[in-house]
């Protein structure tokens, strides 16, 4: 349940400044509830057509997400430009590639076509799960810092300057 976490957090730094967070929020975290509540009534059908069925569900619910991020936000943060939007795009692409295999590790585990174990499978979450979020917690962090303190204090007093 840390995706909406992680989700949140990669959309406020593509919309640093964007006076309308919310309208692409809301819709991310809902999206993310969707896909991950799909992605278990996936695991937990017996049936494999349901599964199949939930299965893509979850995977178009994904596919939203992923939309929304390249998509809209990322042309809002290239247009209000600066390091921000430069931490943004590498985050972007550090964390998709990390999810894109997630579906693929459900795919071919247990609960898809049996490729891999049980066991090899939790493995395989286990060190994706450390990837998506201590790796790239360190990774986000050193890129935030990297930012000149004058660009973070313009933006700071230019945001209040306009209210």
């Amino acid at each position: 349940m840390t995706t909406p976490i992680l989700l949140v957090g990669l959309a406020l730094t593509g919309l640093h400044e964007h006076q309308r967070h919310s309208t692409f929020v809301l819709p991310l975290i809902v999206l993310d509830v969707i896909m991950i509540a799909t992605g278990l009534l996936s695991a937990l059908s017996d049936d494999p057509l349901q599964r199949i069925v939930w299965y893509l569900w979850s995977c178009v619910a994904f596919a939203g997400i992923l939309y929304m991020l390249w998509v809209p936000i990322r042309r809002i943060g290239d247009r209000l430009g600066g390091q921000m939007a430069v931490v943004y795009r590498k985050n972007l692409v550090f964390l998709t590639v990390v999810w894109l295999i997630y579906p693929i590790v459900f795919l071919i585990g247990p609960q898809g076509i049996g490729a891999t174990d049980a066991l090899t499978n939790l493995w395989i979450i286990l060190a994706l799960d450390i990837v998506a979020k201590a790796v790239y917690g360190y990774v986000s962090t050193a890129r935030f810092k990297k930012i000149p303190e004058s660009e973070l204090q313009d933006r700071t007093e230019n945001r209040f300057d306009q209210s």
